[in-house]
């Protein structure tokens, strides 16, 4: 079930969705965010905005920053 983001947990990584993410610092790039990724808590110290960090699919050590609405913890493992 999809919580809000403001109630998500800031000592793990989550799942979120919605909102927008940019991979640009002055968010110029800012886009519609259309699928689910795993993220974690990384303030920036240079914009209280930014928070939720997760990597890229791009280049080597590349991430994007996330603004999501909803969040859902990280499921466990089914191990047989």
């Amino acid at each position: 079930m999809w919580k809000p983001i403001e109630e998500a947990p800031k000592d793990r990584p989550i799942l979120v969705c919605g909102g927008t993410y940019t991979w640009d610092a002055d968010y110029s790039d800012e886009v519609p965010f259309k699928r689910v990724a795993l993220v974690y808590y990384q303030p920036s110290i240079y914009d209280p905005r930014k928070v939720w960090q997760g990597d890229s699919t791009g280049y080597q050590d590349e991430y994007y920053w996330y603004f999501p609405k909803y969040y859902q913890e990280v499921p466990e493992p089914k191990l047989d």
